[in-house]
């Protein structure tokens, strides 16, 4: 049994008075997010999903991790209540990272700000760093990234197609 296994594995139980569920991480999990790092305690966010029949607003999150990043700075801004982080990623998803796209980390849909190379800022607001696990975010820190869904399905789509934009964009507004 591996390290990394036997850590995973002790995270598969989450109790709190009268609540208790277990789960299962493939290989595939372990391979793509930073769940191999962690250890006893490590806080993680949980969110219910949506039902279809729920109001959609801002961002469209699959819960599917694409990759995991590096936060490289980390700054408090606007006397505190905000802040500021820069995560490396690795360079083969710049492709989908935008100025005011959205990008899931640990599962928190977020806005990115800003975009350098293979670096991006995103900022936390106080409602986001008090409800969710971003309060323990620092330099240094690994975290899993979600790309943005609706960019992927549009790449997959168009790539799929010879014709590309030409033949869909006269057909689709006309």
């Amino acid at each position: 049994q591996s390290q990394s296994t036997a850590r995973v594995k002790r995270l598969q139980k989450y109790q709190k008075p009268r609540m208790l569920f277990f789960f299962y991480s493939t290989y595939k999990t372990i391979e793509l997010t930073n769940f191999g790092l962690f250890e006893k305690d490590t806080v993680v966010n949980l969110e219910r999903a949506i039902l279809p029949t729920t109001r959609l607003g801002g961002h469209i999150v699959s819960g599917h991790v694409d990759t995991v990043g590096e936060i490289v700075r980390s700054e408090l801004k606007d006397s505190g209540k905000v802040k500021s982080l820069e995560i490396r990623y690795p360079s083969q998803f710049s492709k989908y990272i935008m100025e005011r796209g959205s990008i899931a980390v640990d599962g928190i849909s977020l806005t990115i700000v800003n975009t350098n190379k293979n670096i991006f800022e995103i900022l936390l607001i106080p409602e986001t760093i008090q409800k969710t696990n971003a309060k323990f975010w620092e330099k240094g820190v690994i975290v899993n990234l979600e790309m943005d869904i609706l960019a992927r399905v549009m790449e997959n789509f168009f790539l799929k197609r010879k014709s590309g934009w030409k033949n869909f964009i006269p057909k689709f507004f006309g």
